[in-house]
């Protein structure tokens, strides 16, 4: 399970760090969809990613889906049509 997350984490950073190849710019928002924040993970990761892109010139919206599926993916709908410079995803492993 470590593993899986640690890889998780990894893709996570390298498509951020994509993320910063026009850093003079202003570069939008980037939204960050978790399934709930009573997850020690899930909350560890918005605190590193916020200041990830903080550093390289994203401001981070975080949508907490209170492990509702159905909220989540209406989420993502939403979220798609705002048009964002980048959507993470983030789910559930139970």
């Amino acid at each position: 399970m470590k593993r899986i997350v640690i890889s998780l984490l990894s893709v996570l950073v390298l498509g951020l760090s994509m993320l910063t190849t026009a850093a003079a710019q202003s570069k939008g928002v980037v939204y960050y969809l978790v399934p709930t924040l009573l997850d020690e993970f899930q909350t560890g990761s918005v605190s590193a990613l916020e200041m990830f892109l903080k550093q390289t010139g994203y401001e981070m919206k975080t949508l907490n889906a209170d492990n509702k599926t159905d909220a989540q993916q209406s989420q993502m709908n939403d979220v798609i049509a705002l048009k964002p410079a980048a959507i993470i995803l983030s789910i559930s492993m139970r």
